[in-house]
């Protein structure tokens, strides 16, 4: 099989024919066979994405992704709002004999307001529909996109199938009654900082990034508290009321 990652401005190679971004993260070392099979394949897949029948049940996109993890993987970025969803450490994998998968889930440091690009730190928008035109994230001509805003096209193509996209309401509503209701999240969050709360006082008093904003990243930030009170209990809480 192969884990495959979008890592714009940072691909370490091999890419994929045909991609900008895309690259063959696993296995680490590839026979140009490999490359041009799996290139092949993800090449195959864009064009039934984008093609007129892309929501046909026996040859359309379902016949190479795993549904129920694209699901997740949207809530997953919609609900953090990820600075880099989608276009960095955005990773899926294909099984031998299997459908693409997306995940594994990593690099979500900038996220929950605490970014400052992409509008990734706004409540009333969608991350797959706000990052610029100049990602190319999928190699095709912007004629082809349908909003103005350079969104990801893999996402608005399932998203405009109606089976699909109720199948991902459904999933957020059972998610908000489980997982991702209030006061379990809210205790998620509470464990994960007890986890960390001899260490976090450690990396502060190392790099003096409380109280004051460091880098361009914090700039969203702002936009809910007052960055010159802020303190480790503070930033913990922003995560919670995110949600």
């Amino acid at each position: 099989g192969y884990i495959l990652r979008f890592e714009k401005d940072a691909t370490q190679g091999p890419v994929l024919s045909g991609w900008r971004t895309l690259e063959i993260a696993d296995p680490n070392t590839t026979t140009a066979s490999q490359l041009a099979w799996i290139s092949a394949y993800m090449n195959s897949f864009r064009s039934v994405v984008m093609g007129a029948n892309y929501r046909n049940p026996t040859n359309g996109f379902r016949a190479y992704m795993d549904e129920d993890s694209v699901v997740d993987y949207l809530l997953v970025n919609e609900f953090t709002h990820s600075q880099d969803a989608y276009i960095r450490s955005a990773y899926l994998w294909k099984p031998r004999g299997g459908k693409l998968v997306e995940g594994p889930l990593w690099d979500y440091n900038l996220s929950f307001g605490m970014s400052c690009c992409f509008e990734s730190w706004r409540t009333n928008n969608w991350t797959y529909t706000t990052n610029p035109t100049s990602e190319r994230y999928w190699n095709i001509p912007e004629s082809q996109r349908t909003t103005p805003d350079g969104a990801f096209p893999m996402y608005e193509r399932f998203l405009a199938d109606p089976d699909f996209s109720q199948l991902w309401v459904n999933r957020f509503q059972e998610l908000r009654q489980t997982l991702l209701r209030q006061d379990l999240w809210n205790a998620r969050v509470d464990g994960y900082a007890a986890q960390v709360l001899e260490s976090q006082a450690r990396n502060f008093t190392r790099w003096q990034s409380l109280g004051t904003q460091t880098t361009g990243f914090e700039a969203g930030l702002a936009n809910f508290i007052n960055i010159s009170t802020e303190t480790w209990p503070i930033l913990v809480q922003q995560i919670k009321d995110w949600s």
